[in-house]
């Protein structure tokens, strides 16, 4: 449950430890706040996610019934822990049903002693004292197994769901969707490599999301729209008669695979990568090699190679807000407040393109 929490989530293993029953804070439209803890070397410090919130199919629906359930639970705990728990405050979505004075009361230490019996449970079933089945540690000592471990292991799991860049890019903090595919492929133990050798998988699979989504009713927007939606369109064309939701999905990945390649999903718009056309390219007087987009030149209502979906609103109105604080500084200068409110008008039809297509009717 922890790790399907931590892929929906986008959080670390950890900072779902932390999660109590109080954790979902300020609701907004379709969205609500995840408020956890972030261990650091420093310390700890508290944190909040804005993520979706509806069913149980969205982030913030699922932690909500995850709620109900250990609220249901919490009435079976032991007298003895449930007033212990009581007379600490203890609000944790984890609390531990075993009343035994070697168990914590919450599962954020429980969970590592249960790793740790396990691996002992494993070497005794398939290893040797002298040779054990998972490695000693350097000092000679049984490997001490934490979920901290685990940190790539979820980050690959989420570089490798559709669009799952992005949000481990937002996740992990880091500057760039490259940032992020770089920390999970900087150790020697292939990790790099495993990403490399599924990039195209993911490629294909985002590209099916935006499939699906238009034979739905869905449309695109941005530059790119026209060359992509005709694509689908063909793709659609040369599947016919076959209802799409039951059609060959190996027969649609091979026909998309030429496109998908192409693909490198962004924050403001996903980018289908021609070098022959990209602004970013023609921007940058010492591209490296050409065969990738430089997304921090991206020019996503200029470039042709720009594609902008609703699933891009949120970042786009987010910039919309910024925009209208800054206008509200009675400082500024004329030139800057004139660059700010043609910077509007550019972000503001962004936004009623995206709005204006998401109220386009399904098809049939």
């Amino acid at each position: 449950m922890l790790t399907f929490l931590s892929l929906e989530t986008g959080l670390e293993i950890e900072c779902c430890k932390t999660l109590t029953i109080d954790c979902l804070q300020n609701p907004g439209p379709g969205t609500i706040e995840i408020s956890y803890i972030k261990r650091r070397a420093r310390g700890a410090e508290q944190k909040r996610l804005r993520v979706r919130d509806g069913g149980l199919g969205t982030p913030g629906g699922l932690i909500r019934k995850l709620i109900e359930v250990t609220g249901f639970t919490r009435r079976f705990l032991p007298v003895e822990s449930f007033q212990a728990a009581s007379a600490r405050g203890l609000t944790t979505l984890w609390p531990v049903l075993a009343a035994k004075s070697v168990c914590k009361d919450h599962l954020s230490a429980e969970i590592v002693r249960q790793l740790n019996l396990y691996r002992d449970h494993l070497n005794e079933l398939f290893g040797t004292i002298n040779e054990p089945v998972i490695p000693n540690s350097s000092e000679g000592k049984p490997w001490r197994i934490t979920t901290r471990q685990f940190r790539r292991t979820i980050a690959w799991h989420i570089a490798n769901r559709p669009f799952g860049t992005i949000a481990g890019m937002i996740q992990y903090k880091h500057a760039s969707v490259a940032a992020f595919e770089g920390y999970a492929g900087s150790s020697k133990s292939g990790f790099r490599a495993e990403v490399e050798n599924q990039r195209a998988l993911g490629q294909l699979d985002d590209l099916l999301v935006y499939f699906d989504e238009r034979e739905i009713g869905s449309t695109l927007s941005g530059p790119a729209a026209p060359r992509i939606s005709k694509a689908l369109d063909a793709a659609t064309a040369e599947l016919s008669p076959l209802p799409v939701m039951i059609a060959d999905r190996a027969r649609l990945r091979t026909m998309l695979a030429s496109l998908a390649r192409t693909l490198h999903v962004g924050v403001l718009a996903d980018c289908f990568f021609d070098p022959g056309t990209a602004l970013c390219l023609k921007q940058a007087a010492n591209a490296v090699n050409g065969k990738t987009p430089l997304t921090m030149l991206c020019q996503p209502t200029r470039c042709p190679n720009a594609c902008i979906t609703a699933r891009h609103r949120s970042a786009w109105a987010h910039s919309a807000d910024e925009a209208r604080a800054v206008l509200k500084e009675k400082r500024l200068s004329s030139l800057q407040r004139s660059a700010l409110q043609h910077d509007l008008a550019r972000i503001e039809a962004v936004l009623d393109d995206i709005d204006r297509d998401t109220d386009v009717p399904r098809k049939g």
